[in-house]
């Protein structure tokens, strides 16, 4: 558990994406244990169902951008986050 719940190399950065469908916002979600996981938020209309984005397995937010596009698209507000040890 250990080595899945720590971090194993240095944090990479993550800056805003220059795309021209959207307009991310930089976000910050504090864990119960004062970790900051890193989001970006990309609105959406209001009477759409928000969309929560994670990454897989070694990844970070960046590699859910061309789902968010589509997402986006379709009016849904969708968050991508990168996990605790990601990113």
């Amino acid at each position: 558990a250990d080595q899945l719940t720590r971090r194993h190399g240095p944090v990479r950065p993550e800056p805003l994406p220059a795309v021209a469908w959207a307009t991310p916002r930089d976000v910050r979600l504090e864990t119960a244990d004062g970790e900051r996981l890193g989001a970006w938020f990309l609105p959406g209309k209001a009477d759409r169902q928000p969309v929560l984005l994670l990454h897989g397995n070694g990844g970070g937010r960046a590699d859910c951008l061309d789902a968010a596009e589509f997402l986006v698209a379709a009016g849904h507000p969708t968050l991508l986050v990168t996990l605790r040890c990601h990113g």
